[in-house]
């Protein structure tokens, strides 16, 4: 089985890496894009990042 080039990949053009970015415990997606900011600006030629905020639920507490 042979598998035809990409238009892309045909004409040289490597298309970019898409990156998810999670960002950790008391943060923010806005907040962890300016943390990174040296690596997003290094990597700006081959990557696309993508920042996204996770929702922050709390467990209600039983009454007592």
């Amino acid at each position: 089985m042979t598998s035809s080039p990409s238009p892309a990949s045909a004409a040289g053009i490597t298309p970019p890496l898409k990156i998810l970015c999670l960002h950790g415990m008391h943060q923010c997606g806005e907040i962890f894009s300016q943390r990174i900011g040296a690596l997003r600006k290094k990597l700006r030629k081959f990557a696309e990042f993508a920042f996204v905020d996770a929702p922050y639920e709390m467990a209600l507490e039983e009454e007592q």
